[in-house]
């Protein structure tokens, strides 16, 4: 009788080692089938979606922008009265006219109208526009929108003042990649200094 029951014991532990080596094969093999779907999906994704080797790099968007549109950024500039370090012959400072620069915009059209930041104009009464050419004009604030932190300036415009080059609307296409204007100009970065005048660059305030 117990070499019945051993008998017994020793087909059900055959029965269930066979049973649970065949479930894990199974699961093996159903895991790589998934992999092997998965490697395939990729495959044809790639094949349907292919990576562009023409794709434009942003510094190359930002190349072909430039030569179109820095002509068309300007400084918007303050103009502030500061006591000179050097004494005058009565023992008083001196008084130096000092234009700080507040931030950059672009020439919208030939109307002179402006684009800048709100934030750049702040509250400042007097404001002065210099062009690319270093030429100065009076600037009057047309509009702004403090939420969507955009001005609008008018300067009286002359051959200097060259509005942006626009975009045309019916050429578009839905996803084309978009950028903002170059506003902060490779001219506007050099350093010209005239030593009666300083220039004072507040970083951080540009379009």
């Amino acid at each position: 009788m117990n070499l019945y029951f051993s008998i017994l014991k020793l087909f059900g532990l055959v029965v269930y080692l066979g049973f649970f080596s065949f479930d894990c094969s199974s699961q093996i093999q159903q895991i790589k089938t998934t992999e092997t779907e998965i490697k395939q999906e990729i495959s044809s994704s790639d094949l349907i979606t292919p990576q562009s080797k023409d794709k434009i790099r942003v510094h190359h968007i930002f190349e072909e922008v430039y030569p179109t549109s820095s002509a068309s950024s300007v400084s918007i500039v303050t103009e502030k009265i500061l006591k000179s370090k050097s004494l005058s012959s009565k023992g008083g400072h001196f008084l130096e006219k000092t234009f700080v620069i507040l931030g950059y915009g672009i020439v919208l059209n030939q109307q002179g109208y402006i684009l800048t930041n709100s934030h750049v104009i702040g509250t400042y009464d007097h404001l002065l526009v210099k062009s690319k050419s270093g030429k100065f004009y009076e600037a009057i604030v047309i509009g702004q929108d403090k939420k969507i932190d955009l001005a609008i300036l008018q300067v009286t415009p002359d051959e200097d003042i060259v509005p942006v080059e626009k975009l045309d609307y019916y050429t578009l296409q839905r996803g084309e990649a978009a950028i903002r204007k170059y506003i902060h100009a490779k001219n506007q970065m050099k350093k010209h200094r005239d030593p009666k005048v300083k220039m004072k660059v507040h970083h951080g305030s540009s379009l």
